[in-house]
């Protein structure tokens, strides 16, 4: 449900008025500048999940447009792409039963830097992260700080 939460969120700019299309067009055309991460989220996002006009579902295209406005300093950005790695390292996990210490690297460094944004939501994320790689007390730091900004 959370997953959904930041995915989901709407981009007041990209109206679902737009005739069929016309959303993801106008998105596309501005992400492929670089100059607005609202809408390279946009793209992101929409390639991920296959939705919102976009052609296909993409996982490897929509992370690497989530990449681009994440380092771009686009927060919602940093936390969807950071969840993305995290569910793909923990699917990767399951199948081999080993763990992927890159991307839990970089899974644990987009989610800070959204944390760090004030994206508190981050830290459902982070917090298992701390805690399969046995830092407790990180984990229990994020949770403490998590509670106290409520």
């Amino acid at each position: 449900m959370h997953r959904a939460k930041i995915l989901r969120r709407p981009l007041q700019r990209f109206s679902h008025t737009d005739p069929p299309g016309g959303q993801w067009a106008r998105a596309l055309q501005s992400a492929e500048q670089r100059s607005d991460a609202d809408a390279v989220y946009f793209v992101g996002r929409a390639l991920l999940l296959g939705e919102d006009g976009a052609p296909a579902k993409d996982a490897r295209a929509g992370k690497a447009w989530l990449r681009t406005a994440a380092e771009m300093g686009h927060a919602p950005a940093q936390a969807t792409l950071g969840r993305a790695v995290y569910e793909e390292m923990e699917a990767l996990r399951e199948q081999a039963h080993v763990h992927d210490y890159q991307a839990a690297a970089e899974a644990e460094r987009w989610l800070t830097r959204a944390y760090e944004q004030g994206e508190r939501d981050a830290a459902r994320t982070l917090v298992p992260l701390y805690v399969a790689r046995g830092d407790l007390a990180a984990a229990l730091r994020m949770m403490v700080s998590r509670w106290a900004s409520r």
